[in-house]
């Protein structure tokens, strides 16, 4: 029974789209050959898959191709024209550039998680390192180099908020800080002793130590959007995916990585109600 949802919202698309001419085979044939890409934030990597995996395991007909990266160099894929059916984004602005570009299916966006900016050092702390305010301390003195993001990744532009915050200039900065293209390599860079701390989220953190976190005030807050892209050649299948993103299934996977889960349990609406057939074209 769990199975029936989806599968109706396609066979009742399919056969409207086929018009009297589609025949069961064609139907089924279609079923077994349905792909979604899906644009993901790198920071949603290991729980995006992790999730995937778990769908699958109800719905082996569905093929789903992640793509991964920073959430604005994928906002700039799909502006280029890139096919996407679902963006998964750490950056409520993505979201309203993608919006305002008319690239959303409406109804569709929804923020389903929420994450943490922390100050993260290498296993044993050798540099002693505080907290925040330590931190900005030592970067005004010269005295330590702690990595970030580049404020192009939604990361660096919570990170700076977070300078921004402590009343750190561009002066100190460039003295005390390194930056990383993305969220995986500022990561990586404290984990190599390429420095002795940097900003990452909470759920990028496993196998360093934290020594402290910041709370809405200091960087806003980390909240992860998803939506349908009005381009989808399946909207139906893609809705139905997103659904499951937000549901009680993917949400014990994301919890266990360590993100908050926002969005309620989705009810049972018609999909067929808000959206446009899928066709095969």
């Amino acid at each position: 029974m769990k199975k029936l949802p989806l599968l109706l919202c396609l066979l009742l698309s399919l056969s409207a789209c086929g018009g009297g001419g589609a025949n069961r085979a064609d139907i089924f044939r279609d079923l077994r050959d349905i792909r979604l890409t899906v644009f993901v934030d790198a920071s949603l990597s290991d729980a995006f898959g992790a999730a995937a995996a778990r769908y699958r395991e109800d719905y082996p007909e569905i093929r789903l191709n992640a793509q991964f990266g920073p959430s604005g160099a994928l906002l700039a894929r799909v502006l280029d024209g890139e096919q996407c059916d679902i963006f998964l984004s750490a950056s409520a602005d993505i979201m309203d550039a993608l919006g305002n570009s008319g690239c959303l299916l409406p109804d569709t966006r929804a923020d389903f998680l929420e994450n943490r900016l922390v100050l993260a050092v290498p296993a044993g702390n050798p540099r002693g390192i505080r907290n925040f305010a330590h931190m900005a301390s030592l970067i005004r003195q010269g005295g330590a180099l702690f990595a970030a993001a580049n404020p192009g990744d939604p990361l660096g532009a919570y990170t700076r908020k977070l300078f921004a915050y402590h009343f750190l200039g561009e002066t100190a900065l460039s003295r005390g800080v390194t930056y990383a293209p993305d969220a995986r390599e500022t990561v990586a860079r404290i984990r190599d002793d390429m420095a002795d701390g940097g900003l990452v989220y909470y759920t990028d953190a496993d196998g360093l130590d934290i020594v402290d976190t910041a709370d809405a005030s200091m960087c806003g807050a980390i909240v992860y959007s998803a939506a349908v892209l009005s381009a989808s050649a399946r909207p139906l299948a893609a809705t139905a995916f997103l659904d499951f993103l937000k549901g009680p299934d993917a949400g014990i996977v994301f919890a266990r990585a360590g993100f908050t889960t926002l969005a309620p349990e989705p009810q049972a609406v018609p999909y067929w109600e808000a959206l446009t057939p899928e066709s095969d074209s």
